[in-house]
């Protein structure tokens, strides 16, 4: 089957670094693994120009990485975007043939498990007759009637067996190939009410850019750790 979305020309792209890049890379790594502490003040200019080699060609890449992903990222948005446009309409109608189908299940089975209690009541009704018939053959036995009650019996027990087939072959009739299956749906009306009822129904999770912004200005908030970290950076 051919593909409905297809693509041309995309095998044909490489992706491929620079000669010289992987040469670049293992010199600034040979000068940076040679810095292995700062003492004094020449070893933070050594440090330092180290880390500005790291940043210089770690930024290269990025922006690289950025520039030839544009076109990447755009056709992505394109073949995402084709796609859509495509199946709205179609994705209108599955919705919608879903949900009637569904309803049309849901009737089916409501109406079936009301001919399926219907039929075990008689089934139950027709098996205490089976047995009442099979205990009137018992006492009839050494009496004239025994044959009667005996076939009276057998015809009372083969009607209960009946009944109980009949029980287990009713089902919701169904088209070929669909599957109906109720899914629980809810919505929240309260969050608040929700929480005191039922916290471990709720996710709470901290507010990281407020605090970013608060602890600046206070460092005493319970439920945290506050602390500070030096971290260099070349410009």
């Amino acid at each position: 089957m051919s593909a409905v979305l297809t693509i041309a020309g995309l095998q044909q792209a490489q992706i491929a670094l620079a000669p010289d890049a992987f040469e670049r890379r293992e010199d600034i790594l040979a000068t940076t693994r040679s810095v292995v502490a700062v003492a004094d003040a020449m070893d933070a200019e050594i440090a330092a120009d180290a880390l500005k080699l790291v940043t210089g060609l770690v930024k290269e890449v990025e922006s690289a990485r950025v520039e030839i992903g544009k076109p990447v990222l755009e056709l992505t948005r394109q073949i995402n975007a084709k796609a859509k446009d495509f199946t709205t309409e179609l994705a209108t109608e599955k919705t919608r043939l879903e949900r009637i189908l569904g309803d049309y299940q849901a009737a089916e089975r409501t109406k079936a498990d009301k001919l399926r209690r219907e039929a075990q009541e008689e089934a139950d009704r027709l098996a205490r007759a089976a047995e009442k018939a099979a205990l009137d053959a018992d006492r009839a036995t050494n009496s004239g009637d025994a044959d009667r009650t005996q076939q009276v019996a057998a015809a009372a027990e083969t009607k209960a067996i009946e009944a109980r087939v009949n029980v287990a072959t009713i089902a919701p009739t169904a088209p070929a190939g669909v599957a109906v299956r109720q899914n629980w749906k809810f919505e929240v009306t309260d969050i608040v009410a929700l929480f005191k009822a039922r916290p471990d129904l709720c996710v709470i999770e901290p507010n990281n850019a407020a605090i970013r912004a608060q602890i600046p200005y206070n460092q005493k908030i319970p439920g945290l750790r506050i602390w500070q970290e030096a971290k260099a950076s070349v410009r």
